[in-house]
């Protein structure tokens, strides 16, 4: 278990992944499937499949840190299922997952407007951080700034910043980092990173047994 059963009723607090906090609460119910915390405060809506980190005050010992999703939530009461050591997590933060997604960008021009340039590209990986394209467009320099759409466990718009470019096969590869994220952005692209994760996981498990 994740989670020890002594630490039920500790003090835990709640933080969106870019460490802003959500709530402090007690750990009302720790079970093998998830974790539910309750608090006397109101806590702000959380909407399902959120990714949060949880810090939960052990009485002896440092603080447990684990990410989890959030199942379902109140203004008085988290659900979390789910979840898994923060160092790990934060281990493969910067863990590129290979994909393969068709999608377009959209150039914006020094003044970060969008332009009328719209250039279809594959994406060939994703981090937490940014993401590498393949296009057959040779004219994207670093520092020049963009719109990608990404369709993963929902569809937005990202922007980015181009910071390398290179020969790949017959195309040319871009890598670019993202710039500021929404909280909808982060929610998304924490949330599938984190699936795939699990799923990598899993399979890593498996190979073993």
């Amino acid at each position: 278990m994740l989670i020890d059963k002594s630490n039920q009723n500790a003090v835990c607090d709640i933080f969106r992944m870019n460490d802003n906090i959500v709530a402090t609460g007690k750990l009302e119910k720790i079970t093998d499937d998830y974790i539910a915390i309750t608090s006397s405060g109101n806590i702000p809506p959380i909407k399902p499949q959120t990714l949060v980190k949880i810090s939960i005050h052990q009485e002896h010992s440092q603080n447990l840190v684990v990410v989890g999703l959030v199942a379902d939530a109140s203004e008085r009461f988290v659900r979390v299922i789910k979840m898994q050591d923060f160092k790990q997590f934060n281990k493969r933060e910067y863990f590129r997952l290979n994909v393969m997604i068709n999608s377009k960008i959209q150039l914006k021009d020094h003044s970060g407007i969008l332009t009328d340039v719209v250039i279809p590209v594959k994406v060939r990986d994703l981090s937490l951080k940014g993401i590498f394209f393949v296009a057959k467009d040779n004219s994207l320099l670093p520092g020049d700034k963009l719109d990608i759409i990404l369709p993963l466990n929902d569809s937005y718009t990202y922007s980015c910043t181009v910071r390398r470019k290179v020969d790949y096969y017959r195309s040319i590869g871009y890598g670019c980092s993202f710039d500021e994220l929404t909280n909808k952005q982060e929610d998304c692209l924490c949330n599938y990173l984190f699936d795939q994760q699990r799923k990598e996981i899993m399979r890593f498990k498996n190979k073993e047994t």
